[in-house]
């Protein structure tokens, strides 16, 4: 979360069906076929060597590259920054509500924080897309945009 400045109180968005918020709140999707970068498990990086990167030193690992539905644990595809709602222009469709939620939320449910290596709107200083965990029977508030 340090290296994106996300904190309990930043505001995360999505693009979802309207019947996946039911009663003003949302549950995680068991399937997710999103890419994510596990930053629990590091594994070496193929440029360690090329860059001189020493086995003692952060910049010789990488986060490894999982499917967010190994997690065992339903997640969310969201996106975080200014840019955020125009990056999920990208995503809507005519029977789609945009969504707000506090990144907190999730976090008070147990869920965790992943980059979304599959999002096709990701990177820069604008916008972030985040795959965030939230355990099964948990649900977080939702706000309705849109």
């Amino acid at each position: 979360m340090r290296v994106y400045d996300l904190n309990s109180e930043t505001s995360v968005y999505r693009t979802t069906p309207r019947e996946y918020v039911r009663n003003g709140y949302a549950t995680g999707n068991p399937n997710s076929g999103a890419t994510i970068a596990l930053h629990e498990e590091l594994q070496e990086s193929p440029y360690a060597q090329h860059i001189g990167a020493r086995p003692d030193q952060a910049d010789a690992y990488r986060p490894r590259t999982a499917h967010a539905s190994s997690l065992n644990t339903p997640s969310l595809n969201v996106m975080a920054g200014q840019g955020a709602l125009s990056a999920l222009s990208s995503y809507a469709r005519s029977d789609h509500v945009t969504t707000e939620m506090r990144l907190g939320d999730f976090l008070d449910q147990g869920g965790k924080v992943y980059s979304d290596n599959s999002a096709m709107s990701a990177g820069g200083d604008r916008v972030e897309a985040l795959i965030v965990t939230l355990p099964k029977g948990r649900k977080v508030p939702v706000n309705i945009l849109d």
